[in-house]
């Protein structure tokens, strides 16, 4: 601990973690250049009228997206943490499988 009561950084560890949140991992990649501007945040037109659907070409499974969600939760509590103190949940207790209940839900009906 330092001064400040924070877990000193380890050589290197930033690196790390940005490698765990760049397009180098292919987690990372699939999400971001696949199915964001495709099925996730935007719809393609072009998928639509083609009948394609990336989740059949580029598979993201429900552990997939579980994995990057507490990714990217831990990498925030790190720095946060670390920087400012300050710790954050990313669903209370009552909520913590509601995310899975939508990823299972929209894997189940997806076209």
């Amino acid at each position: 601990m330092d001064k400040f009561n924070r877990v000193p950084l380890v050589e290197g560890e930033i690196e790390q973690d940005i490698a765990l949140v760049s397009l180098k991992d292919s987690l990372v990649n699939t999400l971001y250049t696949k199915h964001r501007n495709n099925e996730v945040a935007h719809i393609s037109n072009k998928l639509v009228s083609r009948g394609e659907s990336f989740w059949e070409t580029y598979p993201l499974t429900v552990n997939d997206i579980e994995a990057l969600i507490l990714r990217s939760k831990t990498i925030v509590n790190k720095y946060t943490d670390h920087y400012n103190g300050v710790h954050y949940e990313l669903l209370s207790i009552y909520q913590k499988d509601d995310f899975k209940y939508v990823v299972d839900s929209v894997e189940k009906f997806a076209i």
